[in-house]
């Protein structure tokens, strides 16, 4: 658009949002937890899980829903799940030497996709969904996930359809969707996986507390902790945690085997440490290795980009940009 016409560094792209052509301004636009930021609510709506901390439009309760959470991802929380990662990994790989004795294809997409969501449900409702034990790694929550991305961009301009959707039969939506239908039904399973752990929660002391136990514990108000809060917020955490840990994976085994010197050179690094296939190298020494930390990274980077534009609204703010002033409550959002 800026290579065809000549505009300036501003320009309204929508009749509501504006779009500054400049890397500088972007702390401005997305600026730190001193400078209240709302989200847009016709670019989060996109979701349907309004009561999800993704699409929470005001600043401060986005932060205090994300605060419940931050502990369950910090790196001492990773560390403590170490145990149940690497049984994940065993798994898949006695799956894989399967795969070659048999001589079947395998599709490494669902394969890791199963690994991290046997993980992330784990880690959410305290049990596995084991799609590492499925004949072809089927996942409920990819299928989802995929589903959704495919009806998203609709609902971001006709935001009755997903309250549309779940307010109809759903043979009725199977029929017109099946997509659409295969999501409610994810998030149906969702519901009475939680009103169910609910219902146990009181039942004994865990040492190993849940995502889903810091969601609903009771020190929380009321309002935060309704089943359709907690089926939202369960259903983000299980999206998040799969593709977007997935995806990484696929992308950084294909440049591997694509790139035969980039392959050499990490094997070799791992090789220091891990000098037999079974050796027990923990997160802390990997995370140590040089050249693993620039892999994954670089697969993080091109993995995953976003769904659609991520605009912020200054409530009290007017956000200034050299000669011009942005009122406050307009959203914006800007390049890197």
């Amino acid at each position: 658009m800026y290579a065809k016409v000549n505009l300036g560094p501003i320009v309204r792209i929508t009749p509501h949002e504006l779009h500054v052509k400049d890397p500088n301004f972007y702390d401005e636009i997305y600026a730190g937890a001193t400078r209240p930021r709302n989200r847009y609510l016709p670019s989060i709506r996109m979701l349907g899980l309004p009561q999800s901390s993704a699409a929470t439009v005001e600043h401060d309760l986005h932060r205090s829903r994300r605060r419940v959470l931050t502990s369950y991802f910090s790196k001492q929380s990773v560390m403590r799940l170490e145990s149940l990662i690497n049984k994940k990994i065993e798994k898949l790989l006695k799956r894989f030497e399967k795969f070659h004795e048999d001589g079947t294809v395998v599709r490494l997409d669902s394969a890791f996709s199963a690994l991290a969501g046997d993980i992330t449900s784990h880690y959410t409702y305290g049990y596995s969904y084991d799609y590492l034990d499925h004949e072809v790694f089927r996942n409920d929550v990819r299928e989802a996930i995929i589903n959704l991305l495919g009806i998203g961009h609709i609902a971001k301009f006709f935001p009755f359809i997903p309250f549309m959707l779940r307010n109809i039969p759903q043979r009725v939506v199977r029929w017109y969707h099946p997509g659409a239908a295969q999501v409610l039904e994810f998030r149906n399973t969702l519901r009475r996986q939680s009103i169910e752990t609910l219902r146990n929660s009181g039942r004994g002391h865990r040492e190993d507390q849940t995502i889903f136990d810091a969601l609903n514990d009771p020190r929380l108000e009321k309002q935060e902790r309704t089943i359709s809060r907690l089926e939202n917020e369960a259903f983000l955490i299980l999206a998040a945690g799969t593709e977007t840990t997935a995806q990484p994976l696929n992308v950084i085994l294909f440049h591997l085997l694509d790139n035969k010197r980039l392959l050499s050179k990490l094997h070799y690094e791992m090789k220091q440490i891990m000098p037999e296939l079974n050796s027990f190298v923990s997160w802390t020494s990997l995370e140590k290795i040089p050249y693993l930390r620039a892999v994954v990274y670089e697969g993080i980077r091109l993995a995953n980009g976003p769904m659609s534009r991520l605009p912020r609204v200054a409530p009290n703010e007017a956000l200034k940009y050299q000669g011009w002033v942005i009122p406050p409550g307009t959203p914006v959002k800007g390049a890197i």
